[in-house]
Formats: structure tokens, C-alpha cells, sequence
């Protein structure tokens, strides 16, 4: 079944469809059914102009949207300078690295729990560094890597990969955690 899709209720964002009637979209809309997606198009047909119009509205939102972006091309260094950012010209060596591990303060609330969404993300992203591209963990596979993202919380306000090694490391050998 197939019906043209009218938008969120909250005009945050008016775009066009191919019918060239305007579509809202409120990208915090609970009542959107994911958060992911896909743009694709030919060379020059405008996805990094919509993704900037997108992330500037993502961060227009609210002051605690944060946006990460691995840019192969320059196509986000304007967004970043506007946006009073860090852009880090990398090139693929040895000599850089990437910390996907926020502040502590950033992902855990004052009551001491984590942020769900910010934790699945995270294991999310280990998960895709150390698994085959087709693998995927099972359930305790990744309760144990939460598990794991959390005690390197509590031993570093702002952990590294290896901090979460010795913390899987030492999980291995207590199964009872």
C-alpha cells in the first residue's frame, strides 16, 4: 500500500514534494517511526545543501544537539565555521584518532542513570568497529557491551576504546557482572 505522507503536526521544517506541495517535518516528532535515514542522488543534486539545511535546523533546535561529521570533501566546513565549531582537516594516517566517547556529564543523567538513546548509540558504534559487516551481537552480546561502555564510565569521565577493552577484558573473566 502506498499514500503520500503530509508531514509532522509542528511546521519546524516546511519542505517540497515531488508534487510540489510543502511538507512539515519536526525532526523530534515522537510520532516519527525512526530516527535514521537515507539520502542518495547523483553528483551535484543538492544532498550535502539538504543535509546542511537539516543539521542547522537540528541545531537551531536545542543548545545540547551535538553533531559529529566525518567530512570526505569539505561539503560541512561553512555549516562548522558558522556554527563557531571544530573542523580538523584529517587525513587517513596513524596519526589521528577518533574518541566516539562523549563527557560523562553528557550522557548520564543526574540521577546517575545513562541516557538510553546516547547508550545505544555508543554500542552501536563499537559494535560496527568490531564486528564482521554482516554480524551481528546477540542480546547478551550487547547487554555485556553496555555494561562494559558503563564501567568505563565510572573509571574515566571520558573514556577510550581501550578503557572499554580492560573493562570487556575484566568482564570476560566475571561472568557473574
Amino acid at each position: 500500500m502506498h499514500a503520500p505522507w503530509y508531514g509532522t503536526k509542528e511546521p519546524k521544517i516546511l519542505l517540497e514534494n515531488p508534487q510540489g506541495e510543502l511538507v512539515s517535518l519536526d525532526l523530534f516528532d515522537p510520532a516519527l517511526p525512526a530516527k535514521n535515514a537515507i539520502l542518495v542522488g547523483s553528483t551535484g543534486s543538492g544532498k550535502s545543501f539538504f543535509t546542511n539545511f537539516l543539521l542547522n535546523n537540528f541545531l537551531n533546535e536545542s543548545a545540547r544537539n551535538h553533531v559529529v561529521i566525518l567530512d570526505v570533501g569539505g561539503s560541512y566546513r561553512k555549516l562548522c565555521q558558522m556554527r563557531e565549531g571544530q573542523y580538523l582537516e584529517v587525513d587517513i594516517s596513524e596519526r589521528y584518532g577518533f574518541n566516539p566517547f562523549p563527557e560523562r556529564s553528557k550522557i548520564q543523567q543526574a540521577n546517575g542513570e545513562f541516557d538510553k538513546e546516547e547508550l545505544a548509540y555508543l554500542s552501536m558504534i563499537l559494535e560496527r568497529m568490531v564486528a564482521d559487516h554482516d554480524e551481528v551481537l546477540n542480546n547478551s552480546g550487547e547487554t555485556l557491551l553496555d555494561k562494559a561502555i558503563m564501567a568505563a564510565y565510572e573509571a574515566s569521565p571520558v573514556p577510550t576504546l581501550a578503557v572499554v577493552r580492560k573493562c570487556l577484558e575484566e568482564f570476560a573473566g566475571d561472568q557473574e557482572r
